[in-house]
């Protein structure tokens, strides 16, 4: 895209947050991934999580070439065109993940503001604007995994009163509930409740055969080395660090 043709100058910066409102207390959760392109060129994509696992921040140097494609991209969906309309977004009552992105320019260089901001709120993530945040968030972690790791910040003080009620949920509630009952197997595990060689059944009995002795299930499938399952949303086959849909950290 020639410089001629573009509707907002230069990106300054880009930010996608998503936030994760849990159904039990403690277990909501949020991921900003924010590009700052900066005046000798460079590009930092600062990435931020927070929620009942901790607070993890890990800054990028990320390739200029690749985070040209991502500024253009942001033009080409005009995103800060979007953000002044009035687009009427589903209803959602259910648990869900929203979705917002941020854009700034400098837009002297086409006769407005030198630090012009825009706000595009999405919604339910994947629902209004999937055509827009599938790409983007692709684009995001190619930038990250890409990138020149240059700080990592994780703090583990974790809210004590939300892990002792969440745990007490996960105890108390239906077992056959997927999600309190994934945490219920990783807890029991953190805590050596689970033998080596051992696999834990939906009804909570600990196994070692390929029946459950309890209820007669059968033994789960061994999931692909390398992959996890979700604790927040149970999400299951994932690889990547964060999960691609409620955004919360690997355990």
């Amino acid at each position: 895209m020639s410089e001629e043709s573009r509707k907002h100058g230069k990106l300054l910066e880009l930010s996608y947050t998503l936030f994760s409102n849990g159904m039990a207390f403690g277990t909501s959760s949020s991921r900003s991934i924010r590009i700052e392109w900066r005046k000798d060129g460079t590009v930092y994509v600062d990435d931020s999580s927070n929620g009942s696992h901790g607070d993890v921040r890990t800054l990028y140097k990320a390739d200029p070439g690749k985070a040209a494609k991502l500024a253009e991209f942001a033009e080409e969906k005009d995103i800060a065109g979007l953000s002044g309309k009035d687009i009427q977004l589903p209803m959602v009552y259910d648990n869900f993940t929203r979705a917002t992105i941020n854009v700034s320019y400098d837009e002297s260089e086409v006769g407005g503001e030198s630090y012009k901001h825009y706000y595009l709120d999405c919604g339910a993530t994947g629902m209004t604007f999937k055509s827009i945040e599938g790409p983007l968030y692709e684009m995001l972690e190619e930038l990250m995994t890409s990138g020149e790791c240059i700080r990592n910040e994780e703090d583990e003080n974790k809210n004590l009163f939300a892990e002792f009620m969440k745990k007490n949920m996960t105890m108390t509630m239906d077992p056959e509930n997927d999600k309190l009952v994934e945490m219920k197997k990783q807890q029991m595990e953190a805590m050596g409740k689970t033998a080596p060689g051992k696999w834990m059944c939906s009804c909570g009995t600990g196994n070692s055969g390929n029946f459950c002795s309890n209820c007669g299930k059968e033994k789960p499938a061994t999931p692909p080395p390398g992959t996890w399952t979700c604790p927040a949303c149970n999400t299951s086959g994932l690889t990547s660090r964060f999960c691609c849909e409620c955004g919360s950290a690997r355990p």
